[in-house]
């Protein structure tokens, strides 16, 4: 059996719609409605009964203004207002005139107790703030629905705008067969409403979205260590040849003792390595004599100099001793060859001779006295130069000389660069094992270096550092919050929710009399549409015929809906129902009665006239079923707009007429208003 639960309630009623005109001469519009009942306002055709929703909607921060344009309401009102009461708290609220625009985000808001209704207002706030307000007052948490890290789309933290398709009836919608919630007709806002419905329905709570938020940034972080672990473990594999060799490094090195290694893992290398560092610093290895490797390296530099000087004065004398021998080759070159051009010239002396003082030229006859002073010349000249060459025939001594002393200096600098050479060599070879000594040093450090480096840097592969502890902490956390959050027991949350407010489906069809009224009902969350079982099938709501059906399924959910809310602690839906035109499959066009243009003529219909009509018992029972509806609840206010005049709610309990516009009273624009306007 079902057991009713204690709720903490979050009030939310409406208590005055407002109306600012534009001309500030005029009188504020207040439309001022009861909490905890049914508030009717009735009235004929074309007075602004269904504008009421668009104008609670709009100033409860709906995207776009949905009051329509080209009737006097947009040319008249300046700002639409409401004021609400949330728990203790008193809100108005107004939204400037978006005019041509869609909307417009200027709001007007004041807070408190006892508030008075300005005569002017100004903004003060934008829609942001305003939605941030009311989720605070409504107890909507701040935690998504998404499995991503930020919940977007349909998955995007709870408002009360979406609850707010739970209280909208409007006239498009009451008797519609495919779609049962506001705005569940677009694709976009039906997915939101699937995934608010288990919020709503009190199979999950806001701590259950906290935890939800913990469990999604577990499995995160579980995936990060499990990474992390797996890199350290791949890198620690990797590593052991590293960290192998450097332990037989330190081996070789005599920094530590050898051991069998053939079991261990580079976690066991790692821990016998980082003790070398601490050896060295606490016993540091002894160091060669101070200066020796400075006296041999002075020595080294000493005979380099003086190899350099030999070297370079060998240079020049190899130089001077070819070049020596150079001229000697060219002084013998040319005495052969003066000496040939003298065995050319020799016969000459016998031209002279031949040669008179006054000779006859044998050609012309003539007297020649020249030709014997110039052969004489020719014959001096020609001894000369046989003399001369004759005296180059031998090099001279000097130059002789000269080569045999330049080639002695040279061989004596070899020798001399021949024994520096060896002594340096023998310098080098006894400095040899200074070097190695010093190298051997010089690698040992930089050998510790490269360990400490390698040790820091290997640090991470040591999948004992405490990534194993924090992932299973993280694992065991994780599993504490699936088993709270177990699958079954939100299942059966829901189950419970829906069973009662498929009971109450029940009541309220019975209530209205509607033709399926006795067979099973089942609210279908996935689909947003009911479901009536019948001999084994499943009819949907599309699927059973006749707008009273319709309209009186769409009553009784949304009314079975609202008790459930009131009966879930800190449920967030706000507790007011809104139902726009609910007679309109009995009356379609107008209230029976009620005069227009083309009845002119005609008398009103008496009440006795009216109570015939069958419509009016069947309207009776809708009106009977929402105040059965305020009996059920604990603080359920429900607003109807209705053509139905005051006999269709006669002897009910819960009910409160607030206003008829018919004939002269003023209606959703007050008279006044429309005067010289």
């Amino acid at each position: 059996m079902y057991t009713f639960k204690s709720a903490v309630l979050v009030k939310f009623s409406i208590v005055k719609v407002l109306l600012w005109p534009k001309d500030s001469s005029k009188r504020i519009r207040k439309i001022v409605f009861k909490p905890n009942c049914v508030n009717i306002i009735t009235g004929q055709s074309a007075t602004g009964k269904s504008t009421l929703i668009w104008i609670i909607d709009y100033c409860l921060g709906a995207s776009k203004c949905a009051i329509p344009v080209g009737y006097p309401i947009r040319d008249t009102t300046g700002w639409f207002g409401l004021e609400i009461l949330v728990n203790e708290t008193s809100l108005i609220i107004a939204r400037r005139n978006p005019g041509d625009q869609i909307q417009t985000g200027d709001i007007f808001i004041a807070e408190g107790k006892d508030l008075e209704v300005p005569q002017v207002v100004a903004k003060n706030a934008n829609v942001d703030n305003l939605k941030v307000r009311l989720n605070q007052l409504l107890g909507l948490p701040g935690l998504d629905f998404g499995t991503s890290e930020v919940g977007t789309g349909f998955t995007a933290r709870p408002s009360y705008r979406d609850m707010i398709s739970f209280c909208y009836q409007p006239q498009h919608v009451v008797a519609n067969p495919f779609t049962l919630f506001y705005r569940a007709e677009t694709a976009e806002h039906r997915e939101r409403m699937k995934v608010i419905f288990p919020l709503a329905l009190g199979a999950i709570n806001n701590h259950d979205l906290a935890l939800r938020r913990e469990l999604r940034e577990l499995e995160a972080e579980i995936q990060r260590e499990e990474r992390k672990l797996k890199r350290q473990m791949l890198a620690a594999n990797d590593w052991r040849s590293s960290v192998a060799g450097l332990y037989l490094r330190a081996v070789e090195y005599g920094l530590l003792p050898r051991q069998d290694t053939n079991t261990w893992t580079a976690s066991d290398f790692i821990t016998v390595l980082r003790d070398v560092p601490v050896l060295i610093f606490e016993s540091p290895i002894p160091l060669p004599k101070e200066g020796l490797t400075e006296e041999a390296t002075a020595a080294l530099a000493t005979f380099n100099e003086r190899e350099n000087n030999i070297s370079n004065l060998l240079s020049e004398q190899r130089v001077h001793l070819s070049r020596l021998k150079s001229l000697g080759q060219t002084l013998v070159s040319f005495s052969d060859d003066a000496l040939g051009t003298g065995d050319r010239i020799s016969p000459l002396g016998w031209f002279r001779d031949k040669v008179s003082d006054n000779a006859v030229c044998p050609l012309c006859q003539g007297s020649d006295n020249q030709s014997k002073p110039a052969i004489d010349a020719l014959s001096s000249l020609a001894s000369e130069f046989i003399e001369v060459s004759s005296a180059t025939k031998e090099p001279p001594v000097v130059l002789d000389k000269e080569i045999s002393e330049t080639q002695s200096g040279v061989l004596k600098l070899e020798r001399q660069l021949k024994d520096l050479r060896i002594e340096r060599q023998e310098l080098e070879s006894k400095d040899e094992q200074l070097k190695a000594n010093r190298h051997r040093l010089v690698e040992i450090y930089r050998f510790v270096g490269r360990l400490e480096q390698s040790l820091e840097n290997l640090a991470e592969t040591d999948i004992d550092s405490g990534v194993q502890l924090a992932l299973e902490e993280f694992i065991s956390r994780a599993n504490d919050i699936r088993l709270a959050l177990d699958g079954t027991s939100e299942k059966n949350r829901l189950n419970e929710s829906l069973h009662r407010i498929a009971a109450l489906i029940r009541d309220f069809a019975t209530i209205i009399d509607l033709e399926r009224k006795n067979d099973p009902v089942t609210l279908d969350v996935k689909e947003l549409t009911i479901r009536i079982n019948s001999n084994g099938r499943q009819d949907f709501l599309w699927e059973i015929g006749s707008g009273k059906n319709y309209m009186g399924f769409h009553v009784s959910t949304l009314l079975a809906l609202h008790i459930r809310f009131s009966e879930i602690t800190g449920n967030s839906v706000p507790s007011f129902l809104i139902f726009d035109q609910p007679s309109q499959v009995y009356f379609p066009e107008k209230w029976p009665g009620d005069s227009g243009p083309e009845d002119s003529d005609r008398e009103p219909l008496s009440v006795e006239e009216i109570e015939n009509y069958t419509e009016v018992g069947e309207v009776h029972r809708v009106f009977r079923a929402m105040s059965e509806a305020i009996n059920k609840s604990n603080e359920l206010q429900i607003i109807v707009t209705d053509h139905a005049g005051p006999i269709t709610w006669k002897d009910l309990p819960n009910i409160h007429l607030v206003e008829q516009w018919r004939g002269d009273a003023d209606f959703l624009i007050p008279n006044e208003w429309l005067k010289n306007s």
